[in-house]
C-alpha cells in the first residue's frame, strides 16, 4: 500500500474509516465531544485532485480555519473541539484543528511534522 502524499498531515489523525461511513463517523465523534462539554464542529475539507504541496494546501486551509475558530470565538490556535473530517479519495480522516494547524507551522518553519500512528 502507497503511503499518502499528506500522510505528515494524516498520519497524525485520531481516527479514520471508510468515506462510505462519513455520516456516522463524524456524528460519533461529535456527540462523544459534546458529551465531554466542548464546543463542538466538524469542518469538512475534500482533497482537491491534483493534490498541491502540503505545505501550500496547508497554508490556504489554515487561513480558512483560524477565521472559523475566531468567528467561533475559539483560540485561533485550535480547539478540541474543533477536528477537521478529511476526504481524501475512499477514506475519511479526523485530524484535530490544533493539529492542523501546528503542522501548517512547521512546514512554514521548514520542519518536517512527525507523523504519529493513530490510537
Amino acid at each position: 500500500m502507497t503511503e499518502h502524499p499528506y500522510q505528515p498531515w494524516l498520519g497524525r489523525a485520531f481516527d479514520q474509516t471508510a468515506a462510505e461511513h462519513a455520516s456516522a463517523a463524524m456524528a460519533f465523534h461529535r456527540d462523544g465531544r459534546e458529551r465531554e462539554g466542548l464546543v463542538t464542529r466538524s469542518y469538512e475539507v475534500v482533497l482537491p485532485d491534483p493534490l498541491p504541496p502540503l505545505r501550500d494546501f496547508l497554508e490556504a486551509l489554515g487561513a480558512k480555519l483560524e477565521a472559523h475558530l475566531e468567528a467561533l470565538g475559539l483560540p485561533r490556535t485550535g480547539h478540541l473541539g474543533v477536528f477537521l473530517s478529511v476526504f481524501a479519495g475512499d477514506r475519511l480522516y479526523f485530524v484535530d484543528s490544533s493539529v492542523t494547524l501546528a503542522v501548517r507551522d512547521d512546514l512554514k518553519r521548514g520542519d518536517k511534522p512527525v507523523a504519529l500512528l493513530p490510537g
